[in-house]
């Protein structure tokens, strides 16, 4: 069996960040693809942010249901892979968004 080289790559370009950190913040960034995803941390007052802080990931690009009142339902392109839902989490908590690249 033929060996292939393992590449490391990063899965997310992030292109901006508005908010608070570890409060209310809100990420853009564009996939390997090219597809622009959002993704959000916040937490729920009156609580503190160490007992209810949360990352609200996003697991696809656009959505299927089509809501007329929701913006994402109007196009929808696909899930993204699991690197890319990972990626999301591990830029708040300051992991290396890095994953092996497939096409490699």
């Amino acid at each position: 069996m033929e060996e292939r080289p393992i590449i490391a790559v990063p899965m997310l370009e992030l292109l901006i960040s508005a908010g608070r950190p570890r409060a209310d913040r809100v990420f853009l960034a564009k996939t390997r693809d090219g597809h622009l995803i959002e993704w959000a941390e916040t937490w729920s007052p009156p609580h503190q942010p160490a007992s209810s802080w949360m990352i609200s990931v996003s697991p696809s690009l656009g959505c299927p249901v089509g809501c007329l009142f929701c913006d994402a339902g109007k196009f929808y392109k696909g899930k993204l892979d699991a690197a890319e839902i990972l990626a999301q989490i591990d830029h708040v908590i300051g992991l290396p968004v890095m994953a092996v690249d497939p096409h490699k």
